[in-house]
């Protein structure tokens, strides 16, 4: 009798929520094809079901009935929740369906951990070996499936193309030339100044392949969280709560999304604006300068990201001198570096910004149009897709970075807004591209700084809730990815087809192909995406996918000769 008294009427409620949840798991497995379909209750009898639900709910009473608190039953709640609910989103990767899921998370990580009042034990060392697997996990991951990418001819000319071509380049010549990128001889640093590549260039001498470039990115990635560990120490946060910083980061869908693009020199922000970070904390002005110096080096426009943090520093960290010097420093780097591109290179890209461009003055237009019509920036920043990234960037991170005690954290945010909310191009406000590797710094900075301020019992709810958030939107965007592995080994004889149709090719020999083969030519010193204005000595025509203005017709004429072909695969032509 004295151990039924302890089956009290909230645990009755929990284990039953247990065995609803733990049956409708196993129907998600069984039937996930069609869960989200009218179809699904085709073949299912509602009193079985039931059923077992109570059968469940039996078991779990005489399994659970000398537990004394309600800890286990809450910790085997949130479990079954979190499985369900990533199986179903992982099915149904629907943006409106996460936020339904993410408010009825947020409710039951509020009930499930709000007595929890200890953190969990665990040592520095033991965090620090969690956080190196976490960096292995990312590596393994992007790197591996990016590289599986461009292994069955997946990644495209524009932009991975540019890239494998020019650092062969870089390898034999030191020069970051390119035909792909303009259809034409030129520097790729005339389009963007990014001589922060150069850093990847022993690694790329050692082991001369376009895996090498995916794998590195992934690398450089990976080590953003090392400056992520030391800040979280830096703010005094315990060891548990570092540990789920670490993996809310790891798993940040924009983060892993980004690389999905293949490898950009914007991946070096992460890292870079984090350490930056840690040296500003830190108070160390060599640290300051150095690392502004490096992110100055990784492309035009990101000198506005250190501008944007020297203004913080003045207002929000007290830092005058160092906040002065590095702010002028970003300023003349900026207008200095503009001029270059223009005068010597394509111009910078101001046309994604066009939407302000009344006048045709470029970044002039966008600070007069500020100044004169601030409600015509909030109406373009204010648009459905740009909101629902800005769900995907902040509901993972529980909306942290925009709750600020201190308004000179608020500054911080201005890069989101400029970089990835003002601009009409669309590949800026999307999670699958590399525009966001910057602000996912900041953010992130903003994040450890605003939960050490948070007191200590909530704190603990929202980590979770990030954490959860993280996993739960990974598994609706990202977790997709290992379809890579599926390809690989599904289409082998098509990649067999392709690669034995570009070894076809001399390797002194000029070339036009389309999109998906590009990559795999990088050797070639001339090397054209198809379509081209440029009569090439070889053309090969990917027949996987419908290029627009090109078909094998074109070629089969006097003028050429067909020297292999795979019906729905290649072709490959000789021009006679």
């Amino acid at each position: 009798m004295n151990l039924l008294k302890r089956i009290t009427l909230e645990k009755c409620i929990v284990r039953l929520l247990v065995s609803w949840c733990l049956v409708g798991t196993v129907l998600l497995f069984s039937k996930s094809k069609m869960f989200f379909d009218i179809s699904f209750f085709q073949g299912i009898n509602f009193v079985i079901a039931v059923v077992c639900m109570a059968l469940v709910f039996v078991a779990l009473n005489l399994l659970l009935i000398r537990s004394k608190g309600m800890m286990i039953d809450k910790i085997l709640l949130f479990s079954v929740y979190f499985i369900y609910f990533s199986k179903s989103l992982f099915i149904k990767g629907d943006i409106y369906y996460y936020i339904g899921v993410m408010v009825l998370t947020g409710i039951l990580i509020y009930y499930c951990f709000n007595d929890f009042e200890k953190d969990i034990n665990i040592s520095g060392k033991t965090v620090k070996s969690l956080f190196i697997i976490l960096a292995f996990f990312l590596i393994l991951f992007i790197g591996g499936l990016t590289a599986l990418r461009y292994v069955t001819y997946n990644a495209p000319g524009f932009d991975f193309g540019i890239f494998t071509q020019m650092f062969n380049s870089m390898k034999t010549t030191l020069l970051p030339d390119t035909t792909v990128e303009r259809d034409m001889l030129l520097s790729h640093f005339a389009i963007h100044a990014s001589p922060i590549f150069y850093i990847l260039l022993p690694i790329y001498y050692l082991f001369p392949s376009p895996v090498t470039l995916q794998v590195a990115q992934a690398v450089v990635l990976g080590s953003s969280l090392f400056p992520l560990y030391l800040l979280c120490k830096k703010f005094e946060l315990s060891n548990y709560l570092t540990l789920l910083i670490g993996i809310c980061f790891s798993f940040y869908p924009a983060l892993i999304g980004g690389c999905f693009y293949d490898i950009h020199e914007n991946a070096f922000l992460t890292p870079l604006i984090l350490w930056l970070f840690y040296f500003i904390e830190k108070d160390k002005f060599w640290g300051i300068f150095t690392f502004s110096a490096l992110i100055f080096m990784v492309k035009e426009d990101a000198p506005v990201y250190v501008a944007f943090i020297a203004v913080y520093m003045i207002f929000g960290k007290k830092q005058y001198k160092k906040g002065m010097g590095i702010l002028a420093f970003s300023v003349i780097y900026f207008i200095a570096i503009l001029w270059l591109l223009k005068t010597y290179g394509q111009g910078a890209m101001f046309d994604r910004y066009n939407n302000y461009n009344f006048d045709g003055s470029g970044i002039i237009s966008v600070i007069k149009t500020f100044i004169l019509n601030p409600a015509y920036v909030i109406s373009q920043c204010m648009t459905q897709d740009k909101l629902i990234f800005a769900m995907q960037i902040l509901i993972p991170l529980g909306f942290l970075p925009l709750l600020n005690k201190s308004y000179a954290k608020y500054i911080l945010v201005g890069p989101f807004v400029l970089i990835n909310l003002m601009s009409n191009y669309s590949y800026q406000h999307s999670i699958d591209f590399q525009y966001n590797f910057g602000v996912i710094a900041i953010f992130f900075y903003l994040v450890i700084s605003n939960l050490s301020g948070i007191k200590p019992q909530l704190r603990k709810i929202v980590a979770v809730f990030c954490v959860t958030a993280t996993v739960l939107l990974f598994s609706a965007t990202m977790a997709k990815k290992i379809d890579y592995i599926n390809t690989y080994a599904e289409q082998r004889k098509t990649t067999q087809s392709l690669n034995k149709c570009v070894e076809m090719i001399p390797k002194d020999a000029d070339v036009s192909a389309s999109a998906f083969i590009i990559p795999h030519l990088y050797n070639h010193e001339t090397l054209y995406e198809l379509p081209t204005k440029h009569a090439t000595e070889y053309v090969i025509v990917d027949l996987r996918v419908n290029t627009e203005g090109v078909s094998v017709f074109d070629y089969e004429n006097l003028n050429f000769k067909q020297i292999y072909y795979d019906e729905g695969v290649v072709a490959l032509f000789k021009r006679n």
